[in-house]
Order: structure tokens, then C-alpha cells, then sequence
């Protein structure tokens, strides 16, 4: 018998899987909010100092942004780096160039970071001196 609240093995899985390939993210996240920046609560509406977690740019398309901050600005945070990850595959190459180019056409700048950027601290130090400090 399953006690109410406890996982199964299968979900288990799931949610470590999901962690391994979210960790970039939520380390972007916890580097941002050290830096005194927060989760904003209305995506269309943001502030400086505000981010918005997988923001879905595009009205028909469900394609999201890692990140997404004031003045159509957006970070995607890309792993697989080395390990033949969807990023840098055939198909998931050319799937990422439809939807920035997209979002390049709509206004959006995109800053893309892979993990190693992340973990080094030089994604959130690029788009201090070269983006938000303008």
C-alpha cells in the first residue's frame, strides 16, 4: 500500500530526471535572485529587477523562454553542451533556429548560456556589463 504523499519509483524517476536537466536553470535562477532580482508576477508586465520562468513568447506557438525580463529580453539556458543534448543534435538545432530567429523577428533580444556559463558566474556577469548596464 502507497502512503498519501509519498512518490512511486516511476515518479521518482521522473522528478530526478526532470531535476538533472533543470539544473542550469535553477542555479540561473538562485544567481539571479543573489543578485537582487525576483520573480515577477504578470509576464506582460515586468520591471526591471523581475524575471519570469518559462515564459511563453509566441500567441500560437508554445515556445517558451528560460527567462524572460523587462524590455523583451531573454535568457535560454542550453545543456547537453557535451553530451549530444537536444541543443546540439540535427533536429533540435535547427527546431532552436526557427524559434529564435522568430523571436528576433518579434522584438526579442536572446542571450543563450550553456551550463559551464552558468556555473562559472559569466552569464550573469555578461548580461550585467553588457546588457542591463546600457
Amino acid at each position: 500500500m502507497q502512503i498519501e504523499n509519498e512518490m512511486t519509483p516511476e515518479e521518482a524517476v521522473k522528478l530526478e530526471k526532470k531535476l538533472k536537466r533543470e539544473k542550469w536553470e535553477i542555479m540561473f535562477a538562485q544567481l539571479l535572485e543573489a543578485k537582487g532580482f525576483y520573480p515577477g508576477e504578470d509576464p506582460d508586465l515586468l520591471m526591471a529587477g523581475e524575471y519570469v520562468r518559462e515564459y511563453r513568447f509566441h500567441p500560437v506557438r508554445r515556445w517558451r523562454f528560460d527567462f524572460a525580463f523587462e524590455g523583451k529580453i531573454a535568457a535560454e539556458i542550453e545543456g547537453g553542451t557535451y553530451s549530444r543534448g537536444r541543443h546540439t543534435r540535427g533536429s533540435g538545432f535547427i527546431k532552436d533556429c526557427e524559434k529564435y530567429n522568430t523571436a528576433a523577428a518579434m522584438g526579442w533580444r536572446v542571450f543563450r548560456f550553456p551550463g559551464e556559463m552558468v556555473k562559472d558566474g559569466s552569464a550573469i556577469a555578461f548580461l550585467e556589463s553588457e546588457v542591463w548596464n546600457e
